[in-house]
């Protein structure tokens, strides 16, 4: 955290007098706080100005203490200008203080903050989004260098840039350390293979990397190691580290650096973020409206726009940038088709979206009586939905059952059989009825 001193040069008493001498209003101004004094409580009407164009207005109770900081905190529309000043005059401002059109008056006030060390990390091996502080220069410097060009404002140099970070993240301050990537977020099916290298200020006797998005799941992690004897744990971050996750855990989640010490204390530190993808596409029925099917595999992705929130660890955790696509999904209907009784050249529509790679259509048993085996493999990445193929079978009165495979961009998959219907005329001009009831297995 950010240490805070706040103090006025000097501690003053302004009296304003009304029409009665009785009847006076007194102002004390003490390190942050504005205090209003009077005998007979009412409300009054307050300006606070800096310079010309900075102006907050707002009405208090006399005997009610008046923040200076959360005054300047409460317009974000202020928040660069404030900056600005503080940083380029010494970490003072001075403001102008207007009181019921009674009490007129200027003062300097001082706001020195520091740089306190905090706990950081950095991934120097392992595939994730790298995280870094709301604040951090990494995210910010850029932003404040736009603004000030924007402006009209010359170079002020990197030490000013640099203060006013400072003054930034103050003016923004929440109980809340939050965290930011700007990075892409990388999908992979696990982390099986995968490791890490991790640098960190954090000391602790026990390490572990643990990857999900609750505070729940946390404590439920530290407990089993504890409960375990930290079996898994690395005890220098000299040494690379795997990641543990539930294995019900998918879609977007925050790898987070767990420092446990013997006596059984903790921290907690995110690190990064990175999508599982071992979920199996989805088969969709095709009585499903389109615009609702996207909604269906949507709501798979797993982190709110308020990100991952940690209450007890005042940890905020969120993605600049949207939260890669992992899942897919497909549906498979017949369009009007002939044949001749030993093999009917069966027109295909598949509609498909999300992760989807391929689909695969194996001709086996009955469907290959007349006809060779074979698999009829489709790249759908090089396709636009919908997309229509035919496929030589051979079709039987009643029921034909096609395997059918889906596979996505990490090779998760789906088999399951579509059900082909077919009813033979009189004039050797097979009729279809198409059963989309379909059997996963």
């Amino acid at each position: 955290m950010y240490n805070k001193i706040l103090a006025l040069i000097c501690s003053i008493v302004l009296v304003a007098c009304s029409q009665s001498d009785t009847n006076k209003i007194e102002i004390k101004i003490v390190d942050d706080k504005i205090k209003l004094v009077d005998k007979n409580e009412h409300l009054v009407n307050l300006q606070l100005k800096i310079g010309e164009q900075i102006n907050y207005t707002c009405s208090a109770m006399t005997d009610d203490e008046l923040s200076i900081v959360e005054t300047l905190k409460s317009n974000k529309n202020f928040h660069n200008d404030i900056a600005l000043l503080f940083a380029q005059n010494n970490s003072e401002v001075t403001l102008n203080l207007k009181v019921s059109e009674t009490i007129d008056t200027t003062f300097t006030y001082h706001w020195d903050i520091e740089d306190v060390l905090t706990y950081s990390t950095n991934v120097l091996q392992g595939r994730c989004a790298k995280l870094t502080g709301m604040y951090d220069a990494a995210n910010i410097q850029e932003d404040i260098i736009r603004w000030l060009y924007r402006n009209n404002y010359k170079n002020v140099g990197d030490e000013t840039i640099n203060k006013m970070r400072l003054y930034l993240q103050e003016l923004n301050r929440t109980d809340y350390k939050e965290y930011i990537t700007k990075e892409e977020i990388p999908i992979i099916k696990s982390f099986q293979g995968i490791n890490y290298k991790i640098s960190s200020n954090l000391t602790a006797d026990n390490y572990y990397l643990f990857a999900c998005r609750s505070e729940k799941e946390i404590e439920e992690f530290v407990e089993e190691m504890i409960t375990l004897k930290f079996e898994g744990a690395i005890h220098s971050l000299s040494q690379s580290l795997s990641c543990y996750r539930s294995p019900s855990t998918s879609g977007t989640i925050c790898i987070f650096l767990i420092g446990i010490n013997n006596d059984w204390s903790y921290k907690t530190l995110p690190i990064g973020l990175i999508c599982i993808d071992d979920v199996k596409p989805e088969v969709i029925s095709n009585n499903i409206k389109p615009e609702f099917v996207e909604l269906l595999t949507s709501q798979k992705n797993s982190i709110s726009k308020e990100g991952i929130v940690l209450d007890k660890n005042k940890i905020k955790v969120k993605a600049s940038s949207e939260l890669p696509s992992y899942t897919g999904y497909a549906y498979l209907d017949t369009r009007e088709w002939s044949g001749n009784g030993i093999s009917c050249n069966v027109n295909f529509v598949v509609n498909f979206g999300g992760d989807v790679k391929s689909i695969t259509l194996i001709r086996e048993g009955n469907l290959a009586k007349w006809l060779s085996k074979g698999k009829k493999i489709i790249d759908l990445r090089a396709e636009t939905s919908p997309y229509i193929f035919a496929y030589e079978l051979h079709l039987e009165d009643g029921d034909n059952y096609v395997p059918i495979i889906l596979t996505d961009l990490r090779g998760n998959e789906i088999k399951y059989q579509f059900n082909v219907g077919c009813q033979s005329e009189p004039n050797n001009s097979p009729q279809i009825n198409i059963d989309n009831n379909v059997n996963v297995y």
